[in-house]
């Protein structure tokens, strides 16, 4: 994730969903590609079961089937303002991310 990594963004949700009184499920896949440090720490911030390409698709459908059978339309309706308060947190993170490119981009300029 070029602006968040996945670690960021899980701890970001699980502060936030609490002010929701909702429980947000996350998925984790990973290519690997870093080391297992960085996997466990993935699991130190409560991110859901690791998973081998095979079973995720079986995770997938067990979390879906899950929702969809304990669909509440309060908890739907806090999770959709969960959702639009995170949508926020990540166009802040957007925005201050740019604004620091082109500040660097400014400074090169004028070097």
């Amino acid at each position: 994730m070029p602006l968040m990594n996945g670690i960021e963004a899980t701890r970001r949700i699980r502060e936030e969903e609490g002010n929701y009184g909702v429980h947000i499920q996350i998925i984790a896949l990973t290519a690997h590609e870093r080391g297992e440090e960085e996997i466990n720490k993935m699991d130190e911030v409560a991110a859901s079961k690791r998973q081998e390409v095979e079973a995720a698709l079986e995770v997938v459908s067990v979390a879906i089937a899950t929702v969809e059978e304990k669909q509440d339309y309060e908890s739907l309706a806090a999770a959709y303002k969960a959702n639009l308060h995170l949508q926020s947190l990540i166009a802040a993170n957007i925005r201050d991310e740019y604004t620091l490119l082109e500040e660097e981009e400014i400074r090169r300029e004028n070097a």
